[in-house]
């Protein structure tokens, strides 16, 4: 009796440490990889310019110690919330420093939603002038019941990353 109960027991850790793998792997495991070049020129002198193409998201001419942005929109066609993790690659290092993106990663998007991101650069006043080139990666992951669709309020630091006009245009004031 006693080795049937300790069978019994072991059967029923093993059977809820599969099943805590099982949940905790599928909420952590990659479910969408999306991926978007980018371009744009750094010159010297405060010089903005606009490349309209739809080949590449181009941010076009920008200054050194400037900004620019553009918006885009992802789409949750999945059963379930979906949460968001961006990435840059490049061949220039700390690129990635230079991007900012509202709503930020981590942020989820509910079951049949659309959301719009907006994703600015703000070259240091000490970048080189140059065509600069490189892919935002876009990963989705499944989001945990309880992560809240909420987007966060937007950073003090990426409004100082635009001129106010920028910003002022992004949100949709006319000036």
């Amino acid at each position: 009796m006693k080795l049937k109960t300790i069978i019994i027991l072991f059967a029923i850790v093993i059977l809820m440490v599969g099943i805590a793998t099982w949940i905790i792997t599928d909420y952590y495991t990659v479910k969408d990889t999306l991926t978007q070049e980018f371009d744009f020129n750094v010159v010297s002198g405060k010089v903005a310019g606009f490349n309209l193409d739809k080949d590449k998201m181009h941010f076009g001419i920008t200054c050194a110690g400037c900004g620019s942005f553009r918006k885009f929109s992802l789409n949750n066609t999945h059963s379930y919330k979906e949460k968001i993790r961006f990435f840059i690659a490049s061949e220039e290092d700390n690129l990635g420093e230079w991007f900012y993106f509202y709503p930020a990663a981590g942020t989820v998007i509910g079951l049949n939603q659309t959301k719009e991101f907006k994703v600015a650069i703000s070259p240091p006043e000490n970048a080189t002038p140059k065509m600069y080139e490189g892919k935002i990666i876009i990963l989705t992951y499944k989001a945990w019941p309880w992560e809240s669709v909420k987007d966060p309020p937007e950073s003090r630091e990426l409004k100082e990353i635009i001129s106010t006009r920028a910003y002022n245009i992004w949100q949709g004031k006319l000036i």
